[in-house]
């Protein structure tokens, strides 16, 4: 029966699957270049303050955005940051999808620490008077004197960053540039090529659910010659988990994750993995590598 259905599967594909969702991710500015003073917290009783916030109105389909700060005790040595621009690079090079940008964002050398608070509405007037008020644990930082910070999880259209100058006889001058990563999704044709890598990949699995594990590598490897695809990856992977190839197993499902994170059902993908990997460890119990890879796979699913 299964050998039927994946037959079936490959006659009807191109008429299935001939056309694919790609996701366009672009920066955005949103707050350019802003300086900022904050009194010392014995001279804002006097004079000025020591709190101020920044509104950030983040567009719609903001996948992740990002704040860059820097910070001086004298404003002519206030540096700019070109946040925008350098994200601008990093995501026409397609870097900006492949993970963890924060290392390779120049920000300019602080000297001051301050501290930063992702505030609601309700709570951005308590923070500048001082009052009670509640803050989100992402994106908060604390005595910081420089730092760029991604924010995945938090993406109300209206939210403020509230600065703080935690110093009690230093001002500090501020720069501060807020920026989000927006996402499009368009529909494309796919190439005659991607739809022989797809029979291919469905061969692969075919072959994987069989027990054909090294046929169903060999198939892995036939499509990652054409293009890579998330879901064959993750087949090559545990082909290579059930041959006991736990190292090689575990540098796949790197980048099998990478992969699927830029596919629109990522989700239901990873899912579907993890049911998986938990039959492989259930029937297998003897191959370590299964759980570091399954909590691997986890950490992907909200």
């Amino acid at each position: 029966m299964t050998k039927i259905i994946w037959i079936y599967l490959l006659l009807c594909s191109k008429l299935l699957f001939s056309q694919y969702e790609e996701r366009i991710q672009e920066p955005v500015e949103v707050v350019s270049s802003r300086s900022i003073y904050l009194q010392s917290g014995i001279v804002s009783s006097i004079e000025g303050s020591s709190r101020s916030f920044v509104e950030v109105n983040l567009p719609p389909n903001t996948v992740r955005w990002y704040y860059s700060f820097t910070t001086s005790i004298y404003k002519k040595k206030l540096a700019r940051i070109n946040l925008m621009s350098q994200l601008v690079g990093l995501y026409t090079s397609n870097v900006g999808l492949k993970g963890n940008l924060q290392s390779k964002i120049e920000i300019p050398e602080g000297s001051c620490g301050i501290d930063i608070y992702v505030l609601d509405n309700e709570n951005v007037t308590p923070f500048v008077k001082k009052r009670n008020y509640n803050h989100h644990i992402e994106g908060t930082v604390k005595n910081t004197e420089q730092a760029v910070v991604v924010i995945d999880d938090i993406k109300d259209e209206v939210l403020y960053l509230g600065l703080k100058n935690p110093a009690r006889f230093i001002g500090v001058h501020i720069n501060i540039e807020v920026v989000a990563i927006v996402e499009t999704i368009i529909e494309q044709e796919k190439s005659a090529a991607v739809l022989k890598a797809e029979l291919l990949g469905y061969a692969a699995k075919d072959e994987y659910e069989n027990g054909n594990y090294t046929m169903s590598i060999a198939y892995c490897e036939k499509v990652n010659r054409i293009t890579k695809l998330g879901w064959v990856t993750s087949i090559k992977g545990l082909s290579q988990l059930q041959l006991y190839d736990t190292d090689k197993a575990l540098s796949t499902f790197f980048d099998a994750i990478l992969l699927i994170k830029e596919q629109s059902n990522a989700e239901n993908v990873f899912s579907n993995l993890i049911i998986e990997l938990k039959k492989i460890r259930q029937e297998q119990p003897s191959i370590a590598e299964v759980d570091k890879i399954i909590k691997m796979v986890e950490m992907q699913v909200k």
